[in-house]
């Protein structure tokens, strides 16, 4: 095996269980990874198995090397599986970006328009609850006149 994204782990005659380190993170490769082995013209089934990052492929042996087996294997994972797969040792299944990066980078892009979204909402709903006796619409028009203060300084 040339990468760390797969390993047979068990193999017998026309049937092999192989372990796709990727396969339970990816659920929308499934299809495509199993259209792929299913066209290659030795493959007689595929089954996956997600939860268990699991692949049987039930094939026809004659005229079948073990290294043509892996080759073509390799051949295909390497179109389907995640690059993400080749550049780690070992795959565990787990985001690397936090959550918080997440939020950081659409605030930085977006910082202009989520400003500009808030305080117009405030506004609204100050001018809304500022007639009514029992809400107080006050805080609500402060932070809207704030937001929008804010949105026009961010460059």
């Amino acid at each position: 095996m040339s990468n760390y994204s797969w390993e047979i782990i068990h193999k017998t005659s026309g049937r092999a269980r192989l372990r796709l380190n990727w396969l339970k993170a990816y659920p929308s490769l499934h299809s495509s990874l199993e259209t792929s082995l299913i066209n290659l013209d030795w493959v007689k089934d595929v089954q996956l198995s997600p939860i268990n990052n699991a692949l049987v492929i039930y094939y026809e042996e004659r005229n079948l090397s073990p290294e043509k087996f892996n080759a073509e294997l390799d051949r295909i994972f390497s179109f389907i599986a995640p690059g993400n797969c080749f550049a780690q040792e070992e795959y565990k299944g787990e985001s690397t970006v936090s959550g918080e990066d997440i939020l950081s980078q659409v605030w930085g892009e977006n910082k202009s328009a989520i400003l500009l979204g808030v305080g117009s909402s405030c506004l609204v709903l100050g001018a809304i609850f500022t007639p009514l006796p029992l809400l107080p619409g006050w805080p609500f028009l402060l932070l809207g006149s704030y937001c929008l203060k804010m949105s026009t300084e961010v460059t």
